[in-house]
């Protein structure tokens, strides 16, 4: 028996919750079935073959960093998300066009772009010319459409929000 078909006898034996899968995400897409997800949180790999060539002792390729087809990457997560749910997913400055586009083509709702800032000064690169990157991009999406079921979250005094914003969800 095959990977796939060792995967596919799992699925169909006690389901896909609480597992962990040490597998390609692709094979393991194809194997969920529609509808069967009520969330998508991920963080794939960008394809952009990161190298740092910049630290004392520079580090290779990050294994898996080649990057994924996105565009099937985008249709298969579609296609596994329920209908009114939540997906969210991690990008960069030099990446969030492109996924932009292909979650959109997918069938997705692209609702804004998270950042989260890492509160810390400095990063990976090219720190001598070029401003670190301190921040993650996350597109927001939906299938349908999900109201959040509190909107007081934004109102929390241990959630801090931009200036702008602050001012604003005050009057709501």
């Amino acid at each position: 028996m095959g990977d796939g078909e060792l995967l596919q006898a799992q699925v169909e034996r006690k389901g896909l919750c609480n597992q962990i899968y040490h597998t390609d995400c692709m094979e393991l897409l194809a194997q969920i079935p529609d509808n069967y997800v009520s969330l998508i949180l991920t963080d794939p790999p960008y394809g952009i073959s990161y190298r740092n060539h910049f630290a004392r002792q520079p580090h290779a390729v990050l294994t898996g960093d080649t990057g994924i087809d996105y565009e099937r990457f985008a249709r298969e997560s579609y296609r596994i998300l329920r209908e009114n749910s939540h997906a969210y997913f991690f990008t960069r400055f030099d990446c969030y066009p492109y996924h932009y586009d292909c979650l959109k083509r997918a069938g997705f709702t692209v609702k804004n772009c998270l950042i989260v800032e890492k509160g810390t000064i400095g990063g990976i690169g090219d720190l001598t010319g070029s401003y670190a990157n301190n921040a993650e991009w996350i597109i927001f999406c939906q299938k349908g459409r999900r109201t959040f079921r509190n909107r007081q979250i934004m109102m929390r005094p241990d959630i801090k929000l931009p200036q702008p914003f602050a001012s604003w969800s005050n009057s709501l």
